[in-house]
């Protein structure tokens, strides 16, 4: 045991660099107090700024300052002596309650109630026409987004290939983390303000803190691992997180070390996702996480069904992740085809590694699952020989009885959740 002290405020966290990266929120409406009034002087400034073919969006909005407007005047006629309002001071109001800040109502004295009057006012008329004002606010999110991911793709670079840099290092040290996350990583250089530091990923290391879930495997303890803390973060864990070894043992052999090493690139692909578009990449999935924990929990009296639990769950879980991966990679194809990273030799050689190893470990899981069964082993060498498109277009069929009818209904089941 020891105690590492670490002045770890001097370091800015994975987390909080991501969400530097990607605000929104702020950025808009500063954006709208900014040049929201400059933008609505004619189509052609308007289009500038935010791009062309957006005109519908420009007199729409057009529209509501208008009648916002008219809604003032209105306002000011109520009171005896009403005051002026000069029409440069009603736009800087109207821009202000899009962006959802107070209005500076100036110094000029004005009727009691007034202000509380307008506020009121202007609520219920975006509430009527939220459609223009949501437009709008559309556009400029739009605009930053893009403008932001050209000023980041850069240091999105030189991020990722830290993170698959970071995997060689735990593969090269037989550690697994098993709670990597944003939150529990930090930049280990000082950056103060110099984040062009992030798009060079040999100016800069990625540090790890809260190691109570990892786990340090040797070759010679492959078959007798310790038991690591059963726990992960929702977003980044899997139901392999939540089972004992002893059950994992009965469903993937003696050797775990790969198991755990598999959870850290799930965590892995979550952040890079994270890191180029802000967003979580298994959002839906995660919350599978507390059901599973809530299944288990109830089940744990039916000893003898716990392998059988967590083949269902297991199948439910890599069901939905898989679909909301494709799901999200397809929105966001634009985004990582404008990324490219030229990654080390051996950063490369490690993806081609483990690729390769990956597609050695199913090939042999699908021949044992094929060999141990008897109506499928004569049918072994020509399913091991098949494209992956091909038992996809066909597996339908087969579970429907359509082909090889003469196969009983376990062995379908055995198809659905294996092919």
């Amino acid at each position: 045991s020891f105690v590492f002290f670490m002045a770890l405020s001097k370091y800015l966290f994975f987390n909080q660099i991501i969400e530097a990266m990607h605000a929104g929120g702020d950025r808009v409406k500063e954006e709208i107090l900014t040049n929201g009034p400059t933008a609505l002087s004619d189509i052609d400034t308007f289009e500038s700024l935010y791009g062309a073919g957006n005109d519908s969006v420009f007199f729409g909005l057009n529209t509501l300052l208008r009648d916002y407007e008219n809604r003032v005047d209105e306002l000011c006629n109520n009171y005896p002596n009403g005051p002026y309002i000069p029409d440069y001071k009603k736009k800087d109001w109207f821009f202000a309650h899009l962006a959802g800040t107070t209005p500076n109502m100036g110094e000029d004295p004005l009727p009691p109630g007034f202000g509380d009057k307008m506020s009121l006012m202007a609520q219920k008329l975006l509430a009527g026409q939220k459609e223009h004002a949501e437009r709008y606010r559309q556009t400029v999110a739009s605009v930053l987004r893009k403008k932001s991911f050209d000023v980041n793709r850069a240091r999105s670079r030189g991020l990722i290939t830290n993170i698959i840099d970071l995997m060689d290092r735990l593969k090269e040290r037989s550690v697994a983390i098993r709670d990597l996350k944003p939150d529990n990583m930090f930049i280990a250089r000082r950056i103060d303000g110099a984040d062009h530091i992030l798009a060079n990923p040999e100016k800069f290391k990625l540090g790890l803190i809260d190691l109570e879930t990892s786990l340090c495997f040797k070759t010679g303890q492959k078959d007798d691992l310790p038991q690591p803390l059963l726990a992960g973060t929702p977003s980044y864990a899997t139901p392999s997180h939540l089972f004992s070894n002893r059950i994992l043992k009965r469903l993937y052999g003696d050797d775990l070390s790969r198991i755990f090493y598999m959870q850290d690139w799930y965590a892995c692909v979550g952040m890079i996702f994270n890191i180029v578009t802000g967003r979580l990449l298994f959002a839906k999935t995660a919350r599978l996480i507390p059901e599973i924990i809530r299944i288990k929990k109830a089940s744990a009296k039916k000893k003898g069904r716990i392998a059988d639990i967590y083949k269902n769950i297991s199948w439910r879980f890599w069901d939905s992740a898989i679909t909301e991966f494709r799901r999200k990679i397809k929105k966001y194809h634009e985004q990582f085809c404008a990324i490219e990273i030229d990654l080390p030799d051996h950063l490369i050689e490690l993806l081609i590694e483990e690729a390769a190893l990956e597609q050695q470990l199913i090939g042999e899981s699908l021949n044992a699952l094929l060999t141990s069964n008897r109506s499928l082993e004569k049918y072994r060498k020509q399913i091991m020989a098949a494209p992956h498109a091909a038992i996809v277009k066909n597996r339908k069929q087969w579970q429907e009885g359509r082909v090889h009818p003469e196969l009983p209904s376990g062995t379908r089941e055995i198809g659905r959740a294996h092919v």
